[in-house]
C-alpha cells in the first residue's frame, strides 16, 4: 500500500555508486510501483529512464520532482516497464545464463 518505491542512499561511496545491487531493488520492481533510485552506474545496470525515476544523490528537489512525476501516467508506464524487466530476472533465467556461458570459460 504505497504510491513508489525508493532506494536513495545519501552517502556517495564507490559501494554504493559501483558495487551494489541490492535485492529489494528487484522486489521494488516485482510490486509493479513506480521506483525512485539515486543515480549511480551500479543501479543503472538494473534499470533506465524509461522503467525508474532517477535523481541526483541527497536531491530534495529531484526527489520532490520525482515523487510529483510518479502521479501522473508516466508512474504507472515506468512501473510496468520495470515489472516486465524484472520478469526475466529469475533464478531459473540466472542458471540457464551461467550454463550458457560455461563451454566459453572451460
Amino acid at each position: 500500500a504505497c504510491d513508489a518505491l525508493t532506494y536513495v542512499p545519501s552517502v556517495n561511496n564507490s559501494f554504493f555508486e559501483y558495487e551494489t545491487s541490492p535485492m529489494k531493488i528487484f522486489e521494488y520492481m516485482a510490486a509493479r510501483r513506480p521506483v525512485i533510485l539515486s543515480d549511480t552506474p551500479a543501479l543503472r545496470e538494473i534499470l533506465d529512464d524509461y522503467s525508474a525515476f532517477f535523481i541526483r544523490p541527497a536531491s530534495e528537489e529531484d526527489f520532490a520532482d520525482a515523487l510529483a512525476a510518479i502521479r501522473t501516467d508516466e508512474g504507472e508506464v515506468r512501473a510496468a516497464r520495470a515489472y516486465d524487466r524484472v520478469r526475466s530476472n529469475t533464478w531459473e533465467a540466472r542458471v540457464q545464463k551461467i550454463v550458457q556461458e560455461l563451454p566459453r570459460m572451460l
